[in-house]
């Protein structure tokens, strides 16, 4: 497997989106939990998976994520996946918080799976399979701002390094207009994004470089291969509207995105397109939202074929 691909996959960089802990992007929702407009208390979310397209959700076909609000604070994470093969196999995931007024919050996690031989005889996944199963912490502190300051325990966006070991860190300047985010997973790998502002706040660039944990460059070559250095640039309009990012690998362009905004200056539509050989599909993301803004319906399309469609209902 090429190496762009294998980080493709691993940290989550298809199509050039930098979804990010500490910081906010214009194509990529926070990764410790959707920040919606209007204060929701509950959204619950759904993703179906096409055929064939399986390895996109880590080779599930079907995902349900609930997340519970409390004041404005996240409570409760819930992933429920499902694959369908010749057997059928279910993962329950579900993190929970004690929310209060401390800057540092403390939580915890917990799993269950099951696998039938036999779809026929295939029994969900409930909250009561949880009930007996060892707890992991989790803990999050935030600055007196109320920004992410450090977060560790596991990823709690479903994913491929879901369920690995992540301690985070997040630093903000002011001065710099920048905010840098360094992540770890498993001790072993090591990822810091710098993102960096204009002058009117808009996000105008996001670096990312992978590579080993000091000490550990032997293993991390054996077990993954070669670092890297991805930049993502975006463009706006005049009127300070998204208007294209492009994307490149140590220095060699892979895509370029367009963007569609309304009025209220909420993205409607992305298309992706591919800058290097490798690739020849052109990705579409299609968005619908709701009075606030907030999106409810995401469908994604690889040429014309539908890949995956995600709808959200959420209750304010």
């Amino acid at each position: 497997m090429m190496m762009k691909t294998v980080y493709a996959v691993l940290f989550g960089l298809l199509s050039g989106a930098q979804a990010g802990y500490c910081f906010e992007s214009p194509n990529g929702e926070n990764e410790l939990a959707p920040r919606l407009l209007g204060q929701p208390r509950h959204i619950q979310e759904q993703v179906r998976i096409e055929p064939g397209f399986e390895e996109l959700m880590s080779g599930a076909n079907e995902r349900t994520t609930v997340y519970e609000f409390q004041q404005g604070k996240l409570k409760r994470v819930a992933h429920t996946s499902i694959t369908r093969d010749v057997n059928v196999m279910s993962m329950l995931f579900e993190a929970t918080f004690k929310v209060g007024p401390s800057n540092q919050r403390y939580g915890e996690w917990r799993m269950a799976g099951r696998a039938s031989l036999d779809p026929t005889q295939f029994v969900p996944l409930s909250l009561n399979d949880l009930k007996n199963k060892p707890t992991e912490p989790l803990t999050v502190t935030f600055d007196a701002q109320g920004r992410l300051s450090t977060f560790k325990g596991v990823p709690l966006s479903f994913g491929p390094l879901f369920l690995n070991p992540l301690q985070i860190s997040c630093t903000y300047s002011k001065a710099q207009g920048t905010v840098r985010e360094l992540r770890t997973f498993n001790n072993l790998t090591r990822v810091e994004k710098v993102a960096q502002f204009g002058p009117a706040g808009r996000l105008t660039q996001i670096s990312t470089q992978v590579g080993s944990v000091p000490g550990r460059e032997k293993v991390f070559q054996d077990q993954i291969g070669e670092g890297y250095r991805a930049v993502e640039t975006f463009q706006y309009s005049p009127q300070g509207k998204l208007t294209t990012s492009s994307y490149a690998v140590n220095g060699v362009p892979t895509t370029r995105a367009t963007y569609a905004v309304d009025a209220r200056g909420f993205v409607t539509s992305v298309i992706v397109i591919p800058q290097d050989a490798g690739k020849d599909s052109t990705e579409t993301y299609r968005y619908g939202r709701d009075a606030k803004g907030n999106w409810t319906r995401l469908t994604l399309h690889v040429g014309t074929q539908l890949v995956s469609t995600t709808t959200r209902t959420i209750t304010y």
